[in-house]
């Protein structure tokens, strides 16, 4: 995938280019400025997820306090997978497995509809199946560490309310970052672009006329 964004910009015949990203956009936008930092002038990340297994301590450390049976079956589904403590998306079945995910993302259900008919407007939606073949195969072990290696400035955005991408684990990267800048949106989840468009909009175009 990292290799595709750098075939994107051959066609496009840009010698420097811009990444905002989002989620597990974040990780494709890290690891390519990392391997190709000359060709990289600013970052915006938004719900960064450069540390899976953190990320993931974060949710069994929630589910143990807030629904210990829940934990409990969290815990047995991670035995031999590659899960480090829990597998917090089996903590519960059938639809409730989507409604805690939801719960994690969206303080207000409003905004889980209007990403879904956004997601779906062009007939395609989220099947989740990237999603599932990347947890099933290493992703939640996925830990970013070629901080040196990101010399460009750096915008990162995190929503107070995202339990899927905890604000600490930004603060985090943000130290650990050589021109990093964190803005933490009061109530806002892992879409805070959705719930805040307009400050979204007009902090991004703050951090690229500054740099």
């Amino acid at each position: 995938m990292v290799l595709d964004i750098e075939e994107l910009r051959l066609q496009l015949g840009a010698q420097r280019i811009d990444i905002i990203a989002h989620s597990f956009g974040t990780i494709l936008a890290l690891e390519y400025a990392a391997r190709y930092p000359e060709h990289v002038s600013r970052l915006v990340l938004a719900s960064t997820a450069n540390d899976m297994p953190a990320l993931m301590d974060s949710q069994c450390t929630r589910l143990a306090s807030s629904d210990p049976v829940a934990y409990t079956r969290a815990v047995k589904a991670a035995a031999g997978k590659t899960f480090p403590h829990c597998n917090p998306f089996k903590a519960y079945p059938d639809q409730r497995e989507q409604a805690y995910i939801d719960r994690n993302m969206f303080p207000d259900e409003r905004v889980a509809r209007v990403v879904e008919e956004v997601d779906s407007a062009d007939g395609l939606g989220n099947s989740g199946e990237s999603a599932r073949a990347l947890l099933n195969n290493g992703l939640t072990r996925y830990r970013f560490v070629k901080f040196a290696r990101i010399s460009m400035p750096v915008l990162i955005i995190a929503g107070e309310l995202d339990f899927q991408t905890p604000v600490e684990e930004q603060r985090t990267l943000t130290r650990n970052l050589q021109q990093a800048t964190l803005l933490v949106y009061p109530a806002s989840g892992h879409f805070m672009f959705v719930e805040q468009p307009a400050r979204f909009g007009r902090d991004v175009d703050h951090f690229l006329a500054e740099h």
